[in-house]
């Protein structure tokens, strides 16, 4: 009775919505007689290097829609921005510009004193 309960569900891997399937070819066995070896004249075992570097050499990158394009490109401007606004300052004027902080906060923030003295 529990196996019936699965019996419609899906089995595979999952789909990511916009990526490109590629499926693996699988390969073909040489119909020659002849045993290719790299020593000798073989230029078979070259030609089956460079077709799966072809194979490998296949961009997988996903295809992005045109609401995460405008996203990115509005989180790289953010973060422009930010290192530009960091980047303003020289350490001499954080340093003024926290110490100026600190002393216009109240003496209730000043640490007490403890202990005879």
């Amino acid at each position: 009775m529990a196996t019936d309960d699965y019996a419609l569900a899906a089995r595979g891997s999952l789909k990511i919505k916009g990526a490109r399937v590629e499926k693996k070819k699988k390969k073909k066995l040489a119909k020659s007689a002849v045993p290719e070896t790299d020593f000798t004249g073989g230029s078979g075992l070259f030609e089956k290097e460079k077709q799966e570097d072809q194979e490998k050499s296949v961009t997988t990158e996903p295809i992005m829609t045109e609401s995460q394009r405008r996203f990115e490109e509005m989180q790289r401007k953010r973060i422009e921005k930010e290192i530009m606004k960091k980047a303003s300052k020289s350490h001499k004027e954080k340093v003024e510009e926290y110490n100026k902080y600190l002393a216009s906060l109240s003496e209730h923030h000043d640490m007490p004193k403890i202990g005879p003295g």
